[in-house]
């Protein structure tokens, strides 16, 4: 196993100022629009990977142009990706309506299934930054094809959500501790996108799929 889960968990403070940058990326986050500089700026996390380093960018603010043209492109492409899942959901839940329990947790199951599909088209898209890398299965499927870490990634996002859940969790169960929402929605980002950036390391086909 290649996949480091503690480095996962310390990703946010792995950036001199992390507290500073971290409270900046929240209210970037937290600001419609300016919430693609947040998504560019784990996407140029993910690629640095992609190209062997593991080293944070400087901070969301620090070259915004770039961050928001990229994490624009992918909004765009989560919109086309959005589209096609919808269709996928609401068809299958159409066509199981009658068996009502059992619809209910095969569309659950199915959801999950898809968040993963999703987050394995994101690193398609990291591998060129075209929109529509982000519907591009084929790619995606290359980047799992015969990567020994896939199982491991699997369970270690879960638990990463649930880590994390379990703290805004804690956090809303006060107004003064749900101010951190943003904060930690943004360390989330980032703590995901080193996790992907480990496991797309592991790809076989990685070297290919850049060219």
């Amino acid at each position: 196993m290649s996949i480091d889960f503690i480095k996962v968990l310390k990703a946010p403070a792995d950036i001199d100022n992390w507290l500073l940058k971290i409270l900046i990326g929240g209210l970037i986050y937290l600001i419609p629009v300016l919430c693609f500089v947040a998504m560019g700026y784990w996407t140029e996390y993910l690629i640095n990977f992609m190209h062997g380093s593991d080293k944070l960018p400087d901070g969301p603010s620090d070259n915004i142009a770039k961050n928001f043209i990229t994490g624009a492109k992918m909004f765009a492409g989560c919109l086309i990706l959005g589209v096609i899942i919808g269709l996928i959901l609401a068809c299958v839940a159409y066509a199981l309506a009658k068996l009502k329990c059992l619809a209910l947790f095969i569309v659950m199951v199915l959801q999950l299934i898809m968040l993963f599909i999703s987050l394995f088209l994101v690193m398609s898209f990291a591998t060129d930054k075209k929109i529509l890398s982000m519907i591009d299965f084929k790619k995606a499927a290359e980047i799992v094809k015969g990567n020994p870490e896939t199982a491991y990634f699997i369970l270690f996002m879960l638990l990463l959500f649930v880590i994390y859940s379990a703290v805004m969790g804690v956090c809303c169960a006060t107004v003064a501790g749900a101010v951190f929402l943003p904060f930690l929605s943004y360390a989330l980002g980032v703590s995901m996108f080193n996790l992907m950036g480990q496991y797309v390391q592991s790809s076989p086909n990685l070297e290919q799929l850049l060219k």
